[in-house]
This record gives C-alpha cells, sequence and structure tokens, in this order.
C-alpha cells in the first residue's frame, strides 16, 4: 500500500512513520506538510492512501482532498485530524474521504482503517494489530470513541 503523509506537525510524521515502517505491505512514498506541497506531490508519487490532516499552514486540507478527487486512479484519503466537528466530517464524506479520525481520542481506529484499505488493494497482513499496541493501553482506559464516518 503505497501511502502520502500529509501534516504539519512533524512529530505526527515521525510517529506515522515509525507505525508504518512496522506494518507489513505498506510503503511510505512521500510526506507533505502544506497544501501546495501535498498538491505537488500526489500525481508524482502516485499514492493509492493518504493520510491527511486538515489544518495546514497555507490552506485547508479540503483543497489536498478536492485536487485529489482528480486523479486517476484516486487515492483513498484518511482524514487525521484534531477537528473532529460534525460539519468536517460531513464535508470530508462529501469529497470522498474514506473516514475522519480524531487525533487525540480514535487514532487507534487508525489501523483498522488501514487494514481493511490494505485488504481492499489487495495486501493484507496485521495492520490493526500493530497500530492497537503502538498506540498503548491508554486509548484503552480513556472510554468510547466517536463515531468515524
Amino acid at each position: 500500500m503505497r501511502i502520502l503523509l500529509v501534516d504539519d506537525s512533524h512529530e505526527v510524521r515521525r510517529q506515522l512513520r515509525l507505525l508504518l515502517g512496522e506494518m507489513p505491505d505498506t510503503e511510505i512514498v512521500g510526506e507533505a506538510a502544506t497544501v501546495s506541497r501535498a498538491i505537488e506531490l500526489a500525481p508524482n508519487c502516485n499514492p493509492e492512501v493518504v493520510i491527511l490532516d486538515l489544518r495546514l499552514p497555507d490552506g485547508c486540507g479540503f483543497e489536498v482532498l478536492e485536487r485529489l478527487r482528480l486523479m486517476t486512479p484516486t487515492p483513498k484519503v484518511v482524514v487525521l485530524t484534531n477537528y473532529p466537528d460534525a460539519v468536517f466530517r460531513r464535508r470530508s464524506a462529501e469529497l470522498g474521504a474514506e473516514c475522519l479520525i480524531d487525533k487525540s481520542k480514535e487514532i487507534d481506529q487508525l489501523g483498522r482503517v488501514l487494514e481493511s484499505l490494505c485488504r481492499e488493494l489487495g495486501g493484507g497482513g496485521m495492520v490493526a494489530e500493530l497500530t492497537a499496541a503502538a498506540s498503548g493501553s491508554r486509548r484503552a482506559k480513556e472510554g468510547g470513541l466517536g463515531p468515524v464516518i
């Protein structure tokens, strides 16, 4: 599974690199911290999956999502954000995102989502188990998770 990471936080990208580096059938094909860089990179690195933050220094992740819809083949998009409001969930869905995951409360769902996408794209493996282990038991102690799109 070819993945493009789009997040302005170096630390978030680093953590995602570590996590994805442990997952079978995954390859990080690019990283961007801005809307403009993501729009430039996406057609050149041909990702199958884009993990996309909404709040970026030069604009909104929705701009990236709109441009990704024009690519052939169209990559699957997982929105990973600190802004899980219903309006953002709805707009993400309207623009074709597979789901929106709240970084602060739903991060343990990332593994399940990536596992599903990997299978859909013809891969497999232990993505969900590795993500659950990486997210630690703290999430389990915090209680229930909000809905993913």
